[in-house]
């Protein structure tokens, strides 16, 4: 598998919560297609996964460990030689399998227990030459956290210091849209659009090699724009200047009304300056737009047009 396999260094999310990223992952698609927009929503068993097209090519396929697409269903799912789950989050000891239909309840940490029921896979395979697929997909890490019985107490006496932009302080959101501190003790905090959460907004995002460009769903003070060369944690949205929390007015009006006014005089360096993030904005946006038409996805989120 090193030799021949291949390592991706970078990756990046489109939908960061469990079960649209997991649907994502297994057919290609992004979470307007395939439909799995929270974690209750089952994939369509008609939707088409890489582990099927590789089961019709005769590779031997087996999936070991959380599904979590389908609430609390356990079933083998479409093209799987192979099937050991748990329905949705599963329990860190002792948990009940679902293998190839049947119910097994076993005794242990499930982490270990997931790992020997891949490598029982992979050593039944050993001498031959049929192709094959391992889908392995752990139940760890996930809140609430149990480390096994035996690495508690590992991290006893240790200090790890969290990030500077971690404290709940004032100065910690400057600049940042008014949500981020109102979900800050939210259960899974930021991520894309769920029907239990729906104050949370859906993210849209654009990334340079220098910015990272971010526009939310269903909030008023909806942009983040970083400089990540310079400001690599953060910190300092460009956009907050233009961002108010009391007040009417959005950011494309506050921006847009500033640019016009350093139109009249564009030596002034405080002009210079918001005519390039003037441009730097329209420029972004733009290009997200450009992502959101060539994906098919929409500005307006589908499930308003819903009945």
């Amino acid at each position: 598998l090193i030799e021949r396999g291949v390592l991706f260094e970078n990756a990046f999310v489109t939908t960061s919560l469990c079960s649209p990223s997991r649907a994502s992952i297994l057919t290609g698609q992004y979470a307007h297609r395939h439909g799995v927009l929270d974690n209750r929503t089952r994939l369509d068993p008609q939707t088409p996964t890489f582990p099927q097209e590789l089961q019709r090519a005769g590779y031997r396929t087996a999936f070991v460990g959380k599904w979590h697409m389908g609430g609390t269903s356990d079933e083998p799912r479409p093209g799987f030689d192979r099937w050991v789950s748990f329905p949705g989050q599963g329990l860190y000891y002792n948990q009940t399998f679902n293998i190839d239909g049947e119910r097994v309840p076993r005794q242990g940490y499930t982490t270990d227990l997931i790992t020997d029921y891949a490598l029982d896979f992979l050593a039944a395979r050993a001498g031959s030459e049929e192709p094959f697929l391992l889908y392995v997909s752990h139940k760890a890490v996930h809140a609430p956290f149990r480390p096994a019985e035996r690495h508690l107490g590992s991290y006893a006496g240790q200090r790890y210091p969290p990030p500077t932009t971690m404290p709940n302080r004032h100065e910690n959101y400057e600049g940042k849209p008014n949500w981020v501190e109102a979900q800050r003790r939210s259960w899974h905090g930021e991520y894309f659009w769920e029907r239990a959460f729906p104050q949370t907004p859906t993210v849209l995002g654009v990334r340079t090699d220098r910015y990272k460009f971010m526009r939310f769903h269903g909030v008023w003070d909806r942009y983040e724009l970083y400089d990540v060369q310079a400001d690599p944690d953060e910190r300092r949205n460009l956009l907050g200047g233009f961002i108010t929390r009391h007040g009417a007015g959005n950011v494309e009006t506050r921006l847009r009304v500033a640019a016009a006014s350093a139109a009249r005089n564009p030596r002034d360096d405080w002009a210079r300056e918001v005519l390039e993030l003037k441009a730097l904005f329209d420029r972004l946006s733009a290009r997200l737009d450009e992502l959101l038409d060539e994906t098919g996805a929409r500005l307006t989120p589908s499930w308003l047009a819903r009945p």
